[in-house]
């Protein structure tokens, strides 16, 4: 009888346990996705259309940057990338502006309207969300939760990284990597 209750009692710590730590990894736009991790990168160098507003169509920037990087025969070194061009590390609004590029493998001299940077930071909170902002507001939430639940402060803008760019994929459903730099 004693090893019956044993038993009983340890199925239902499993199926409690089972159901606690099943919300800690949430899902957005229906997939399933891991938490936030914190990631150490190397630094590297991109080429940009600056001050990009939220509001201009994602396509035809995307189509600016391709003719752009075609004319001045770069090649990129990775995915599309977005960073938000702000001094403030506030949740994006409409009237956000924002860097669009591709890293590149070294520093290059390019011609208006691209520019070069360099991003510093090696240590950032990730996590994978689907498409840009704003269809994945809920990242951006669960990444700030996170980092006021850690208490690490935020060491610079709002980095996502496109990990799928195909033309039979619209943008807003892009897998996407959102990057927050952290001390």
């Amino acid at each position: 009888m004693q090893r019956f209750f044993l038993f009983l009692l340890s199925v239902i710590l499993a199926i409690g346990l089972f159901f606690c730590t099943k919300d800690q990894d949430k899902s957005i736009g229906g997939r399933h996705h891991p938490a936030v991790t914190i990631k150490t990168i190397q630094p590297f160098y991109y080429v940009f259309l600056a001050d990009v507003p939220s509001s201009r169509n994602h396509s035809n920037i995307l189509q600016e940057l391709k003719a752009q990087l075609q004319q001045q025969h770069i090649q990129p070194a990775g995915p599309i990338i977005r960073i938000q061009n702000s001094t403030s590390r506030t949740m994006e609004t409409d009237s956000s502006r924002w860097i669009v590029g591709v890293p590149v493998t070294d520093s290059l001299r390019v011609k208006v309207p691209l520019r070069c940077g360099k991003w510093g930071f090696t240590r950032v909170a990730s996590l994978l969300a689907d498409g840009s902002y704003p269809q994945n507001k809920e990242g951006y939430k669960r990444l700030k939760h996170f980092l006021r639940d850690k208490n690490l402060p935020e060491a610079g803008p709002l980095l996502e990284r496109n990990l799928n760019h195909s033309s039979q994929i619209p943008p807003e459903n892009f897998p996407t990597e959102i990057w927050i730099p952290v001390e």
